[in-house]
């Protein structure tokens, strides 16, 4: 066999091993997805405004519960209303195109670091190390824009990198504009703001910087604009000029001026936290990123590469509110680092990868036995096993790949690790652990009575507000304070249904509000009966809620203006058969 065709084979056979990785990877990143419930507060946010979007045909103002939601631009709707048309308006439907986009990423960061490296092998090691970053796993699962711009950020940076390289076609100026512009549709100006400023440490660094004026300037900036202004001339004019307003101003300059909604962090949090978002690649990274700094002025990729990772981390920190899944741009940049790290140890045959596989494998246990003991004291006992067999699984690989680190290997036992680790917990462990979720169970509760009552009631949930009710419950629900009088409750707006915290029952019984269930036919002295209860946990204030739903008996909202449980026959009916009860079946 020839030498080309030897090579013509090992090409083909990294083709294939790439489709099975995104295949591979694409399955991980939807699997579990529509049995796990939306996780507050995000995910309903945008699942919920993109429901609403296609129930009004509105696809220039995002809206949530009828309010303007001014926190992000309008693309990613598109996508997740494409999802839910396909699968329906549901988890797996909300949460597909992030998975896409995830896989679409995976690949690309392949085309990437192939250009870059001149390997197909470490190419596909590069891909295989940002599919099986944790953060990167977590966003390709959710309902979120996240993962839509990293695709978009990672698109503008390959075509950076043919720019940067040499002169090159037209094609590549267009492309890096246009994928701005769709990150700038995205999330707003963080899509140009993770290029431009590497771009400005490219430029102090690097001996050669005629890449700059190769950039297409005079005419790259208006395209953007260009293809951003449709959208944000229509979005202005149906709001009012607020939109941008407050988008830009609270959801942009405010986060990098202030730490919103409790979001802040301390100086270096993005590096410090890498070693738990980008696990267990950050550790291999360190030693990629010191040997890159060999040399530096006059490699060419190592400049790039570092002022990619060193430009969006600065960017990060500049920023007060601080989340760890903002650092998800920086991953592609660390993936190729980390690559090009294993494969000159794979070369040498020596032991410098000992040291990171050594770090890794004592991170290993906090990660797999912190969530078992969070879940554990917070009662999740039939998530407990899932996680704890991901944990064992993830411990045991991370010994086999420290006895292989000694001789320069170890690549191919890490992945199978970490994928085999997050394959549990999507398909195993956080379905269960979303089980204990309390917006589903109350849910459940408040169909029920709709049921018997042979009418979609109006809700009001007083007191537990997370936007996972409004979309559970299609939208039909309003968010207020507890009724203080009989005559909030006897108007031809007032709710027949509420959902309280238990601890409410206290003020409602002080106001005279609660009636007593009797026997069938019997009347009740108040205006609310309680229908049943229900105890779940609250994910996004890390606690158990138990969540009332009260019926009211006097409420005058069905057509004529008749109390629609008059004598409360109906309730008492209902009340004989079903409750009041608490639709755990018992303590878990």
């Amino acid at each position: 066999m020839t030498q080309a065709n030897i090579g013509q084979d090992s090409h083909t056979g990294t083709r294939r091993a790439l489709w099975a990785l995104v295949l591979a990877v694409f399955v991980v990143y939807l699997v579990g997805n529509a049995r796990t419930p939306l996780w507050d507060r995000d995910e309903p946010r945008f699942a919920q405004a993109t429901r609403e979007m296609m129930e009004t045909g509105d696809y220039v103002v995002p809206q949530f519960a009828g309010e303007v939601r001014y926190d992000k631009p309008i693309l990613g709707y598109y996508f997740f209303a494409a999802g839910m048309r396909a699968f329906g308006a549901n988890e797996f439907g909300a949460r597909f195109f992030s998975g896409v986009f995830g896989a679409l990423s995976v690949a690309l960061v392949y085309l990437v670091a192939r250009r870059m490296t001149g390997s197909a092998r470490v190419g596909l090691w590069s891909a295989g190390v940002l599919a099986t970053a944790p953060v990167m796993f977590v966003e390709s699962k959710m309902c979120t824009v996240d993962a839509g711009l990293l695709f978009w950020i990672l698109l503008a940076f390959a075509a950076l990198w043919r720019i940067y390289e040499g002169p090159c076609t037209w094609r590549a100026k267009v492309l890096l504009w246009t994928a701005l512009a769709l990150g700038v549709l995205t999330k707003g100006p963080i899509a140009p703001a993770a290029l431009f400023v590497p771009v400005g440490l490219m430029a102090l660094v690097a001996r050669d910087r005629s890449f700059l004026k190769r950039m297409g300037w005079l005419w790259g900036v208006p395209l953007l604009v260009t293809l951003c202004l449709p959208w944000a001339v229509a979005v202005q004019a149906q709001t009012g000029g607020d939109f941008l307003r407050v988008a830009l101003g609270k959801h942009v300059v405010g986060r990098a001026g202030r730490a919103m909604e409790g979001h802040g962090g301390f100086p270096g949090f993005y590096v410090v936290t890498l070693f738990g978002t980008f696990f267990p690649w950050a550790f291999f990274a360190v030693g990629g990123a010191l040997e890159s700094l060999k040399g530096l002025r006059d490699n060419r990729r190592e400049i790039f590469l570092l002022s990619w990772a060193v430009g969006l981390i600065a960017v990060l920190e500049i920023a007060h509110t601080k989340m760890v899944h903002y650092s998800l741009p920086v991953f592609p940049a660390l993936s190729i680092i980390v690559a090009l790290f294993f494969d000159r140890a794979q070369k040498a045959g020596d032991r410098r990868l000992l040291p990171g596989a050594v770090a890794a494998l004592v991170m290993a246990p906090v990660l797999a036995i912190a969530p078992v003991v969070a879940l554990y004291k917070a009662g999740m006992t039939a998530a407990v096993l899932p996680f704890a067999g991901a944990g064992i699984v993830l411990v045991a690989g991370m010994v086999r790949v420290v006895y292989l680190a000694k001789h320069g290997k170890g690549l191919s036992a890490a992945f199978a690790t970490i994928f085999a680790w997050l394959f549990l917990v999507a398909a195993w462990g956080l379905p269960a652990a979303g089980s204990y979720g309390a917006t589903k169970k109350v849910v459940a509760l408040v169909e029920t009575v709709q049921k018997h009552i042979k009418k979609r009631a109006p809700v009001i949930s007083c007191g537990y507000e997370e936007p996972s009710l409004v979309f559970y419950l299609g939208g039909d629900v309003e968010f207020s304070g507890l009724p203080r009088t009989a005559g909030d409750l006897t108007t031809p707006q007032a709710p027949l249904i509420l959902i309280t915290r238990r601890k409410a029952e206290p003020i409602l019984r002080l106001a005279g509000l609660l009636g007593e269930p009797g026997h069938t036919g019997a009347e009740t002295t108040g205006v609310l009966v309680e229908a049943g209860s229900t105890r779940g946990f609250n994910f996004a204030k890390g606690r158990y809620e138990e969540l009332v739903v009260w019926v009211n008996t006097r409420s005058t909202a069905a057509e004529g203006g008749e109390s629609v449980m008059s004598g409360t026959e109906v309730l008492m009916d209902w009340w004989a058969q079903y409750g009041p009860g608490d639709t755990e079946g018992g303590d878990r």
